[in-house]
């Protein structure tokens, strides 16, 4: 049994140093498997204990505290919104120490945990009880059980948990019919769960809608069309009685925003690292120490271009159809049929006003090139700054979102 202990050993240890490159270097695809079963392998109060011994520890052995930090994402990415709070505090921590490579990866997991985290979604908790958005009453907010439920899928911001979406759709009576999926860059966890909620919209046939928040919501959206539009091809090669069915309506949040503004990425990145900061569970402001190193990383030779690769499938998401394009995907083509509508601050210091105007005009011309008559696009201002329309100017939120679903289930009933 020793030379297989050994070998184990060895591999755990190759496996730590592979999360460390991955993480300080954001090459989120090279992250070592994280997935190993529906539920997370590590317990939190374990873990947690853990990150604390080796923040007070006078001289840590980097082995273990790679490990533990790497226990740490695992925790994260399976329970948002209770081990963030919990860990974020001995992150910070140990991104303030003196100079180590443990101390630049904690840095570097504050800054996944501010932007490109995601948490997994659980198949069991997904559309376990249906019910479509009742819009004949915006006033009511209300749900009801119906033949044709109509199911809004929520794409989130960077740095949003399952319990800030819970906050939107809370507040819009998305009731049960609603499928959140936080915003994620890493591989593992967004495939994971844009597959299960394609194929839970599939098996159960709803009618949905998309309602997306902020650039990373955008680019969740890309990600989401492009395996919906190969699902349905594939579906109609093998000939399937029912495809995969397409959205009726896109809510823009705050979105799309920049493509190429790597400083943009950076003011979103630190706003959510601040918002992390407030909510731990013994709030914290960053050190001069700690702002330096995240901030080293921000700007190193391998973050920047990791980030800007991490855009491909929004710069192949056309507005209109391309001829020649061979990678590309067109809005106006894989949804001929499909309602936009778009909420903006003018305020925004994250996604510019101008850029949000300018695509949604360019969105509504496409609509009217592929003369569907049950197409919309229509621009609404609102309050707040960045994503908080619904907190400033809730009436004005609510009753843009509820007459554009009112046109989605009418588009579903007449399908």
């Amino acid at each position: 049994l020793r030379p297989l202990q050994a070998l184990m050993a060895s591999a755990a240890l190759d496996d730590d140093e592979k999360f460390a490159t991955a993480v300080i270097s954001r090459s989120l695809s090279d992250l070592p498997q994280l997935l190993n079963s529906s539920r997370p392998s590590q317990d939190l109060s374990q873990v947690a204990r853990s990150l604390e011994c080796c923040v007070h520890a006078e001289r840590p052995r980097e082995a273990l505290v790679l490990r533990t930090l790497r226990r740490v994402l695992i925790c994260a990415v399976h329970e948002n919104d209770s081990a963030i709070p919990r860990l974020a505090g001995g992150l910070h921590q140990l991104a303030s120490s003196p100079p180590s490579r443990a101390g630049d990866v904690a840095a570097a997991l504050l800054l996944l945990f501010a932007h490109g985290l995601g948490q997994v979604i659980r198949v069991q908790d997904v559309l376990v009880r249906h019910s479509v958005l009742d819009m004949s009453d915006p006033a009511a907010s209300k749900t009801l059980v119906c033949n044709a439920p109509l199911v809004a899928v929520m794409l989130g911001f960077a740095g949003g948990t399952p319990a800030d979406l819970q906050k939107y759709s809370e507040r819009l009576g998305y009731g049960n019919a609603v499928l959140p999926i936080c915003a994620s860059e890493i591989p593992e966890v967004y495939e994971h769960n844009l597959s299960v909620a394609l194929d839970r919209l599939c098996a159960t046939g709803c009618g949905w809608v998309i309602h997306l928040f902020s650039k990373a919501g955008f680019l969740l959206l890309a990600r989401l069309l492009h395996r919906l539009h190969d699902r349905r091809q594939k579906e109609a090669r093998e000939d399937h009685q029912r495809l995969t069915p397409l959205p009726s309506g896109i809510i823009w949040d705050s979105s799309p925003g920049s493509m190429s503004n790597y400083d943009e990425f950076i003011s979103g990145t630190w706003s959510s690292a601040e918002l992390i900061a407030r909510r731990a569970r013994q709030p914290f402001s960053f050190s001069a120490e700690a702002r330096m190193r995240m901030d080293s990383l921000l700007h190193s030779e391998a973050y920047a271009p990791a980030v800007r690769d991490s855009y491909g499938p929004m710069y192949s998401l056309t507005i209109h159809p391309c001829p020649g394009a061979c990678h590309g995907l067109s809005i106006s083509a894989c949804m001929p049929v499909v309602h936009h509508l778009f909420l903006y601050s003018e305020r925004d210091p994250v996604c510019s006003p101008d850029e949000i105007r300018a695509y949604c005009s360019a969105l509504a011309v496409a609509s009217k090139d592929g003369n569907s008559a049950d197409t919309s696009c229509r621009s609404v201002r609102v309050g707040g700054m960045h994503c908080d329309g619904l907190f400033w100017s809730a009436a004005e939120y609510k009753a843009a979102v509820h007459e554009m679903l009112a046109r989605c289930k009418a588009c579903c009933a007449n399908l």
